[in-house]
């Protein structure tokens, strides 16, 4: 999973799930309905009665209306036969997500500047930005976050997981680093610094940021075009 983009934590009861999630927060969860400690619908039931809506995508043998019915009434986002095509399940998750953060589309867009998610790819008035892992994932989370502000703490877990090791400086190094390169792509404003953590904005006059061979009286900026942390358990997997 992490060669398509997830970072996972894997555990294999449904009791390490709850306490996952009582401590982290997750994009999706991709869950086993044979748990070694319960089965999936009350894995799910006490997922949902502990207030936590992280999107849930059930893993079935076959699915049929009596083991399907039970895994939906009791939360689950989706559910999926396996064996099954992995580009498949991989478009579920990315769908899943997107959906969650209010996204319809797998191409989202802020001013100037596109994020697809299905290709992994940042792009800033048409030219794709040359990124590392790490500054995909950050610009990736923000922008499935765009309107709200981002804590440190929430980016930390989404880059490193569990990892109590990381320091949260790594967090602002990593901002400054992906900074840099966005005042070169000419979006010097994209990212702002907010109380606690960051968020995304929309660039204000950004025809004056453009670069000089991107310069044009007649161009049109707005292009509206109608994708961390993860976890499976019994697998339950947290991305």
């Amino acid at each position: 999973m992490s060669r398509n983009g997830f970072r996972v934590e894997q555990v294999c009861e449904g009791g390490e799930a709850l306490e996952l999630l009582r401590l982290y927060n997750y994009d999706v969860i991709l869950m086993d309905s044979r748990l070694a400690d319960m089965p999936g619908h009350e894995l799910l039931r006490r997922i949902r009665a502990a207030g936590c809506d992280t999107p849930v995508i059930a893993l079935l043998d076959e699915v049929t209306h009596k083991l399907c019915v039970p895994l939906l009434d009791q939360g689950a986002d989706d559910v999926v036969s396996v064996p099954c095509e992995s580009d498949e399940l991989f478009a579920r998750l990315r769908a899943i997500v997107r959906r969650s953060g209010g996204h319809a589309n797998s191409v989202l867009n802020l001013g100037p500047v596109e994020l697809c998610l299905r290709r992994r790819e940042l792009r800033v008035f048409g030219q794709v930005m040359s990124l590392s892992s790490r500054e995909y994932e950050l610009v990736e989370l923000m922008f499935l976050r765009q309107k709200s502000t981002v804590s440190r703490t929430a980016i930390l877990h989404h880059l490193h997981g569990a990892d109590d090791d990381v320091d949260a400086k790594a967090v602002d190094v990593l901002v400054c680093r992906l900074r840099k390169k966005l005042v070169k792509a000419g979006v010097p404003e994209l990212i702002q610094t907010r109380i606690g953590g960051y968020i995304l904005s929309a660039p204000d006059g950004v025809a004056a940021h453009l670069p000089a061979a991107s310069r044009s009286p007649s161009l049109e900026i707005a292009r509206p075009l109608v994708e961390r942390p993860f976890g499976v358990t019994g697998q339950a997997v947290f991305a």
